[in-house]
């Protein structure tokens, strides 16, 4: 497998830009992107639907409610799901109006997965292709995404990830060349067992904080160092990779770093200056 989601010994662990730069700029969007790559990051994850038209397009919610401007500009057009819209549609929106912060210069609008790919690319950037079919099923969606990679010759550069783990079976049927990452919110019985036996995954991207916390970072007791460490062992002697998400506290990323983990996906691209 011809990729660059493989970490030797002696590299630092990976910083992956959570929707590119999010708390400094509009979520999934361009200029959050090319910020996050900017302050440091290694790559980035973002996440894709399927737009009216069968686009794969880069946006988080199902719906263009709460980071767009759809609401005020198509009022009959509730829910404004975003399946509905078509890519010319979504790229005349304003994508950054939910922002309340200072941002960047640039265009904020929902881009396509090959507007993305055509900025991070040339940059060499690890990215992190979400696919999001839960709880809306997109048909075609992870066959259009391997489209647009192949177009862009991103394979080695790509990683398809996804909470739904039946979808992370077929794309490694339909192009093994690519890593695949389980994604989980939820304490499994086995975890490395799960991602390479069940799932056939090379990557498992557990949450680190707050609900989703699939390791035991949060205890009655704090932070549970052994539980953390020996998941995190378990994994790598399964030759999966760890990248734990969306993790912004400062001390929780210090200790992940120390129990080991290949990256970590967070808000703020700025984590090797704290």
């Amino acid at each position: 497998m011809n990729t660059r989601w493989k970490r030797a010994g002696n590299v630092p662990p990976w910083i992956l830009g959570h929707r590119g730069a999010r708390s400094l700029a509009p979520e999934n969007t361009l200029p959050s992107f090319a910020l996050a790559l900017d302050l440091g990051a290694d790559g980035i994850e973002l996440d894709l639907h399927l737009s009216a038209d069968g686009v794969p397009v880069v946006h988080h919610d199902e719906t263009l409610m709460r980071c767009t401007d759809a609401p005020q500009r198509f009022p009959a057009r509730a829910p404004w799901s975003i399946e509905s819209f078509e890519t010319h549609e979504l790229s005349a929106l304003d994508a950054a109006c939910a922002f309340s912060g200072e941002k960047p210069a640039g265009r904020y609008h929902v881009p396509t997965l090959d507007e993305v790919l055509a900025l991070l690319v040339p940059r060499g950037a690890l990215i992190d292709l979400e696919l999001k079919t839960i709880p809306l099923v997109h048909e075609g969606l992870l066959e259009r995404v391997l489209e647009c990679v192949q177009r862009a010759r991103a394979s080695s550069l790509v990683m398809l990830s996804s909470f739904d783990h039946q979808l992370l079976r077929r794309a490694g049927e339909l192009a093994p060349e690519i890593p695949r990452g389980v994604l989980s919110a939820e304490r499994l019985v086995d975890a490395a067992a799960y991602v390479r036996d069940a799932v056939r995954a090379q990557v498992y991207l557990p949450g680190a904080a707050g609900a989703y916390a699939a390791l035991p970072t949060q205890t009655a007791r704090g932070f549970d160092h052994v539980g953390v460490a020996r998941e995190i062992e378990s994994c790598h002697e399964a030759e999966l990779l760890v990248v734990p998400w969306t993790v912004n506290q400062p001390e929780v990323q210090r200790l992940l770093f120390a129990l080991g983990v290949d990256g970590l996906c967070t808000d703020d691209p700025r984590v090797r200056r704290i």
